[in-house]
């Protein structure tokens, strides 16, 4: 497992197993372990779309837009930093 902490799996607490990936001109790199995930939540964002068929009113459908949470980490590895967030290790550190 490459994660220490637990998430609320519809009612039972599973374990938390976290991935990275990079995003590239080619698209997405091989997903890379994110050791020491303590807790992740997610919630789904979503919006109300009208269907209309000859200018009326057919229906309704919810639709998924994207998600929104809160990942915390004991410690976040250097190569999250460099690759993700985009810093740079500098004489400091």
């Amino acid at each position: 497992m490459t994660g220490t902490g637990l998430i609320d799996g519809g009612g039972e607490l599973v374990p938390l197993s976290v991935r990275t990936v990079a995003a590239s001109a080619n698209g997405y790199a091989v997903p890379v372990a994110l050791p020491g995930a303590i807790s992740l939540t997610l919630s789904a964002n979503t919006a109300r779309k009208i269907l209309t068929v000859d200018e009326t009113e057919a229906g309704a459908a919810e639709v998924l837009v994207n998600y929104a949470g809160e990942l915390n980490l004991a410690r976040i590895p250097d190569a999250f930093r460099a690759d993700c967030l985009g810093e740079q290790r500098d004489d400091y550190g």
